[in-house]
């Protein structure tokens, strides 16, 4: 003993300094040194032996220790700033990563955590950061980590896990990635989506059964089966959504579809004989119309074949018109199928078919013949046109009967032809009568002449008689030997007395004669104001001077009167050859309008053929003057000219006469027709059919125009009188509508929740009939109602969820005896209120994991509510098993289990009212009196 106590090991000195000392000879790795570092780590009583030894070990897990059970504030402090050393400084080798990323998410404390996220250099990796951050659990410092510190990839997962509208909007001020800009807002959209997510189902849901039963009221079999699976679709499209809804509700929901759908499948039955009859009678109506169709096609093939030049019909033109047959005889064919016991007039219509289908295929089996026919009618009438230019004349007689001749073995004259044939006789029958009619005139006209110049010489005007002798000389010439002879003798007499009275002629004559050469020479030496008045004047000098001149004279006073008026006659002569050579120019453009006219390509389509056309005409028309016979004869080649592009045109413009005839016709059968929305949008078509199609020709154009249109504006004004019903129809629906919401709005607090939803049920019903303005008209009160339910719904949850945990407290206090159960120790009442796993807490007694402590520190942790210090250490345990189960398996216990957990651990002893005081801290928390909050939704509803 005495030895022991003069050799003592200087580590047990009572002089700190020599233990200091000790220790800076002992060794870390060695056992017996180890043990004694340890003993004065944690036993000695001297701070600086305590740091000297943990110095020397330098173990991060005695450091952890000494800074958690150190009764030494010094050594706490030196310990944790070691362990802030260990952990921030990534140099540091007494942490390795994992060890360094463990001890911050299971132990560090709070301050330490915010200095590791702060520090770049540490390294943590994304779940870490986030882990940390929750552990941290302050808005404050997360939004700052967030704008300063953060990565992409961290923020991208804070912004991914975060469900706070509010939040997120914070994390977008603070965001400067457009990409994750992008990402906030598809959250808040999505988080958006889902608040109002259970509303919308319900309401779609709502809308679709209250459609299926509106079906009901419907008696079209097609219309209420097409809606009837449209809506079916839409129910099952609706069902992945019910997850959406409670319980009880999807259950409900799914009975009254289940009721609504074999009521309407009843219905359908009901309608579809009905349906069937009709869908019959429209079966035989549409092959009545397809057989007529068809017969109108096909005899407008034929007849086109036949009503142009047979000669240029091609074998594709015959290949299509056989087709047509072959479509009408198929369609004689379905025809014949209809043999209800009803249809007795069917036997005649397929006879009449019949007979006219046998007329088409005759005249398409004799075409060929027809063609030959055509060819030699064709010769025929040019020959007889070729005679009728001949100065012997056509024999109109031969000509006609061979014309009659093979008439009678055509189907169908073809109207060119035709129409030339009746020209040749025209022309014929017109040079008969011209030549006799000549001959007539030409032998009453020698007599008239005759009578008129015996009358003259009877009343003594014989210069007059004299001078129109000359005429009735031509005259008298020109007549054939027989004519001659019937007026020969009065000739000779007449030409008697004019020889007698020509001897008279010179003695009249010597004094006047010399005053007509005066004024002869004096209008030649005159300039003419007006070549008309002066071509008058040297005309009636040159009658008078004849009237008193012989035929024969040929005297000097003769000649210079003639040299006078050529004189007198110079302007005129120079001013009708300026005239002249305007109608030659006028006849050169003529003749190049004809050239043009002439040289038409036919191959151009026929609308750009009009332009050229009209366009030739207009030049034409605005060519200048001719002489009457030439223009005439340029007129003629002009219309000839003209002939095949006319043709071309016409039968262009008879196609588009037949189409929009067609187009009438159907545009009058839609303004009949009972379905106006329906029509409308076909008329639309219509009319730009009508536009696609090309002029019908002027005499036509106008009146197919206003046929059409007239058609249109009474189908367009019926459909406007509809439209103004329907409007005037809605809008007093959506009054109606309105005036039920105010209804079910003033009844919200008095109406219990059953009595709402059939009073809702039925405005969604009223409401799926509205559309357009109606329906935005009644939208904002429907939309405002809903919110006001969804409020009480809201309201009424909070309260029953106050009641439940209010119950509960009062239920705590009348739960004493742990020997009988909670049930016969609580007031019925009050046990009413409870909720059914607060029920089974009270019965699972003593059936609790943990202890209450345990689940009353966990409360207090789930409320945000402080816990003594003395069970800090316990709610950061309970806080990290949180965050792991979270973490690792994404579940997190609700407030009701941890609430039953605690009623599990048994009745309340003496010694856990304090427990008690913290249970009901918590409960007042999370669920306060909601007095106040109900006079001010009292006060918000009264406003509207």
């Amino acid at each position: 003993m005495i030895f022991k106590r003069f050799f003592a090991p200087s580590h047990t000195s009572k002089d700190p300094q020599t233990r200091i000392a000790a220790i800076a000879k002992l060794s870390a790795d060695k056992a017996q040194d180890k043990a004694v570092l340890h003993e004065l780590a944690f036993n000695d009583s001297s701070a600086e032996v305590t740091l000297a030894a943990l110095q020397k070990l330098n173990s991060f897990a005695l450091w952890q220790k000494a800074a958690q059970t150190s009764g030494h504030e010094k050594v706490r402090r030196n310990a944790s700033r070691q362990i802030e050393q260990a952990v921030l400084n990534p140099e540091d080798k007494r942490l390795s990563v994992r060890e360094r990323q463990d001890y911050l998410s299971e132990s560090a404390n709070t301050e330490l955590v915010r200095a590791a996220l702060m520090q770049p250099d540490v390294n943590l990796d994304t779940l870490l950061t986030v882990t940390l951050l929750d552990k941290l659990n302050r808005e404050e410092f997360m939004l700052e980590f967030y704008a300063r510190i953060a990565s992409q990839e961290v923020r991208q997962q804070l912004i991914d896990r975060e469900q706070s509208p509010a939040l997120l909007d914070k994390l977008r001020k603070r965001e400067s990635d457009d990409t994750l800009v992008g990402r906030i807002d598809d959250k808040v959209q999505a988080l958006a989506d889902a608040a109002t997510r259970p509303a919308a189902v319900s309401k779609a849901l709502t809308l679709v059964l209250a459609k299926i039963k509106a079906l009901l009221d419907k008696a079209d079999y097609a219309d209420v089966n097409q809606r009837f699976s449209a809506l079916q679709q839409d129910y099952q499209e609706l069902e992945p959504d019910f997850v959406w809804l409670e319980d009880e509700a999807v259950e409900q929901a799914r009975q009254k579809y289940a009721t609504l759908t074999g009521q309407v499948e009843r219905h359908l039955a009901r309608l579809k004989p009905q349906w069937e009859a009709r869908q019959r009678e429209q079966q035989v109506s549409q092959t009545r119309r397809e057989a007529n169709v068809a017969q109108q096609i096909a005899q407008k093939t034929v007849s086109a074949l036949y009503a142009h030049d047979l000669v240029q019909v091609n074998a594709d033109q015959l290949a299509q018109a056989n087709k047509t047959l072959e479509d009408f005889d198929e369609a004689i064919t379905e025809l014949k199928k209809l043999t209800a016991s009803d249809l007795t007039d069917i036997p005649r219509e397929v006879s009449a078919s019949q007979k006219a289908l046998a007329g088409l295929q005759e005249k398409i089996a004799g075409f060929s013949a027809q063609q030959q026919l055509i060819i030699s009618l064709k010769a025929l009438v040019e020959e007889a046109e070729q005679s009728g230019q001949s100065e012997e004349g056509a024999d109109v007689a031969g000509l006609t009967a061979q014309y009659k001749a093979i008439e009678d073995k055509l189907f169908v004259m073809p109207q060119a032809l035709k129409a030339r044939w009746q020209e040749f006789l025209t022309q014929a029958r017109q040079a008969r009568q011209s030549k006799v009619s000549a001959d007539d005139k030409a032998l009453k006209d020698c007599r008239r002449q005759i009578n008129i110049i015996e009358n003259m010489i009877s009343q003594g005007k014989f210069r007059g008689a004299m001078s129109r002798f000359s005429q009735l000389q031509n005259t008298y010439a020109s007549l054939d030997d027989s004519q001659q002879r019937q007026v020969k003798r009065k000739f000779d007499n007449t030409l008697h007395t004019i020889e007698r009275l020509e001897g008279w002629q010179s003695y009249l004559a010597a004094p006047r004669k010399p005053e007509l050469l005066e004024q002869a020479r004096t209008l030649a030496q005159t300039a003419p104001d007006n070549i008309s008045q002066r071509a008058d004047s040297i005309k009636d000098l040159r009658q008078q001077w004849q009237t008193l001149t012989a035929p024969s004279d040929d005297s000097a006073m003769n000649q210079a009167f003639d040299e006078a008026l050529e004189a007198a006659f110079a302007p005129c002569r120079a001013f009708y050859a300026q005239q002249e050579q305007r109608r030659e120019q006028t006849r050169q453009l003529r003749m190049s309008l004809i050239e043009q006219a002439a040289g038409l390509e036919l191959s151009d389509s026929p609308d750009v053929l009009v332009r050229k056309v009209e366009a030739l005409k207009n030049q034409w028309r605005d060519a200048g003057n001719l002489e009457k016979s030439e223009y005439e004869s340029l007129k003629t080649q002009w219309e000839a000219a003209l002939v095949p592009a006319r043709e071309v045109i016409s039968d262009w413009q008879q196609q588009n006469r037949e189409q929009k005839q067609a187009l009438v016709e159907q545009a009058q059968a839609l303004a009949d027709s009972d379905d106006k929305q329906g029509a409308s949008s076909q008329a639309q078509a219509l009319q730009q059919q009508w536009k696609a199609i090309g002029h019908a020709g002027r005499r036509h154009e106008s009146k197919l125009w206003q046929a059409f249109r007239a058609a249109n504006d009474q189908l367009f004004d019926a459909l406007k009188a509809n439209r103004e019903t329907q409007l005037n129809e809605q809008s007093a629906l959506a009054d109606e509508v309105i005036s039920q919401i105010n209804t079910v709005r003033q009844t919200l607090n008095t109406a219990d929740t059953q009595q709402i939803a059939v009073a809702l049920e039925s405005v969604h019903q009223q409401f799926g009939q509205l559309n357009g303005q109606a329906g935005a008209k009644a939208r904002r009160h429907l939309q405002q109602l809903e919110s006001d339910i969804a409020r009480l719904h809201s309201r009424q949850r909070q309260a029953q969820q106050q009641d439940a945990y209010h119950a509960l407290l009062m239920a705590l206090t009348q739960w004493t005896d742990p020997q009988s159960s909670a049930q016969a120790q609580i007031d019925s009442a009050v046990w009413a209120k409870l909720k059914r796993q607060h029920q089974n807490g009270f019965k699972a007694t003593a059936s609790a994991e943990r202890d209450r402590q345990w689940y009353t520190t966990k409360l207090e942790l789930l409320a945000d509510l402080p816990t003594p210090s003395d069970w800090q250490s316990q709610r950061q345990d309970i806080q990290l098993a949180m965050m792991m189960a979270r973490l690792e398996s994404g579940e997190q216990d609700s407030l009701d289990d941890v609430v039953a957990a605690w009623l599990s651990a048994g009745p309340l002893t003496a010694e856990e009212q304090e427990l008690l005081q913290r249970f009901t801290a918590v409960i007042n928390h999370l669920f306060p009196r909601l007095d106040d909050n109900a006079s001010e939704e009292a006060e918000h509803e009264s406003a509207y």
